[in-house]
């Protein structure tokens, strides 16, 4: 359902992306038009690069198998993006195997100084078995992890989890999909 909707806001926004261009994008022979042929076509390649970024975080981020949970916890307090890398929002788009920086999970809001770091375990998932090397590790709790440790594991289509550690934060939960770069 969220890939078929992603499809048709795609396509929409495409659609008025088009008809502006369109629009506007008429020639300079008459009087001068506010907006111009290459100052259409930038907002119509704009408007594509924007589509695909969103595709593309769309790709790496996979269903987060929450399910149900046995933990009745209301008051959590989770934004859709709990990740950190380098103490800013993961932009999902750019994530890949070659990613680098500091990676943790926080309650709260992100962007805001009073975000909380919670502990948390990160591992490689291929082919459903666990992969146990360098800072990969089902076992081990950390607040913070350096990510190419983690990524210099992985190989492309791995799934990379990161799992809260306390059962309460169970919605912090992510599971992207290892992609190359852009």
């Amino acid at each position: 359902m969220k890939f078929r909707m992603l499809n048709i806001w795609c396509f929409a926004f495409s659609a008025i992306a088009m008809t502006l261009w369109s629009a506007c994008a008429q020639p300079d022979t008459e009087a001068p038009h506010p907006v111009s042929m290459s100052s259409a076509k930038n907002f119509f390649e704009s408007a594509v690069f924007i589509s695909d970024r969103i595709v593309r975080a769309n790709a790496i981020v996979l269903d987060n198998e929450i399910g149900q949970c046995d933990v009745e916890e209301a008051g959590t307090d989770f934004y859709c993006n709990p990740l950190l890398l380098n103490n800013k929002p993961l932009e999902y788009a750019d994530f890949s195997i070659k990613s680098k920086g500091i990676l943790s999970l926080v309650k709260g809001d992100p962007e805001s100084s009073e975000a909380k770091k919670i502990p948390f375990r990160i591992c490689l998932r291929r082919d459903g078995e666990f992969i146990t090397a360098g800072k990969s590790d089902i076992n081990s709790e950390v607040t913070e992890v350096e990510i190419s440790a983690v990524l210099s594991h992985a190989k492309l289509e791995d799934h990379l989890l990161i799992i809260p550690v306390r059962k309460s934060d169970y919605k912090a939960k992510r599971i992207i999909r290892i992609l190359d770069g852009c």
